[in-house]
């Protein structure tokens, strides 16, 4: 079973595969300083994968420029990844439900 995911992320790129179209996302985890100011501690990395059958569902979100932010509901899973140099990395896979444009952030919100 997978694990439900509701959360905001900023695009990226886009990937068209056989299979479908991977969105390739990041959710930076911040916090604010003694100062102040936002810092990044660490980003996740989302994969965002819309199947062949999803993608008319989906189609205004597939080519989006990067740095859009989005919110995404639905499913998914951690998935481990050798990386180009060999070393292992990780990213979460999701099969959304639901995604939306974020128009504007509210002020008062962390600058993710």
């Amino acid at each position: 079973m997978a694990i439900e995911i509701n959360t905001t992320v900023f695009i990226n790129d886009s990937r068209p595969l056989e299979f479908g179209t991977v969105i390739k996302c990041g959710h930076p985890h911040r916090y604010k300083t003694e100062q102040g100011d936002w810092s990044t501690a660490s980003t996740t990395y989302i994969d965002i994968i819309v199947k062949n059958s999803k993608l008319k569902e989906f189609e205004e979100f597939l080519h989006l420029p990067s740095g859009t932010r989005i919110n995404v509901k639905g499913y998914g899973k951690p998935v481990a990844f050798e990386k180009k140099d060999g070393s292992l990395g990780s990213t979460l896979q999701m099969e959304p439900t639901e995604i939306s444009l974020v128009e504007k952030q509210e002020d008062s919100e962390a600058p993710f």
